[in-house]
């Protein structure tokens, strides 16, 4: 199940978010040990009108209780030259999660929500290189690569590049 993380979700969040950083460590420029403080979260976690969300993915789990398995947040640009645009960030999907099209779920249902944006017309994102699924992903979903910045981080003696994707809400699949 999909649906918009609310305060009450905070602590699944940090922690969904804090594994993030160990399970992919090329996946994110935040260090496995960077610290994810439920302060700096707790604004960004409600849901503004047009302007923000955070979409969570929910799995049962055997007790019959909804479990956070996956994250999505979406960032509008506040200055007004730059409002026709919006960021994806956080796209995570837990291992246990992985392989059920929770990802592509979390970002049909972004997209979905951007188009009802009045004056939203694209959606920026940034991804690792070494995440290939995710890259994957987004060029099936109609985004398209337009720059790239190469060892844009490292982790230990791996260099990442930075993939930088956009996707045309009036070209976006339905």
């Amino acid at each position: 199940m999909i649906r918009p993380l609310t305060l009450t979700d905070l602590d699944a969040f940090v922690a969904l978010r804090a594994a993030s950083f160990s399970s992919d460590p090329l996946s994110w420029d935040q260090d496995a040990d960077s610290i994810v403080d439920p302060k700096v979260w707790a604004d960004r976690i409600v849901e503004k009108p047009e302007e923000q969300f955070l979409l969570g993915y929910f799995m049962t789990d055997e007790a019959g209780q909804e479990q956070l398995a996956g994250l999505l947040g979406f960032q509008r640009y506040n200055k007004t030259k730059r409002r026709h645009r919006g960021m994806v960030w956080g796209v995570y999907v837990s291992p246990a999660a992985r392989g059920q099209g929770a990802a592509r779920q979390l970002l049909r249902e972004c997209v979905r929500r951007a188009k009802e944006i009045a004056g939203l017309e694209r959606l920026n994102l940034t991804v690792s290189n070494y995440a290939e699924a995710a890259c994957k992903l987004y060029l099936s979903e109609g985004f398209r690569e337009f720059g790239r910045e190469k060892d844009a981080a490292r982790t230990g003696d791996v260099s990442m590049d930075e993939v930088y994707m956009t996707l045309d809400l009036t070209e976006a699949p339905e």
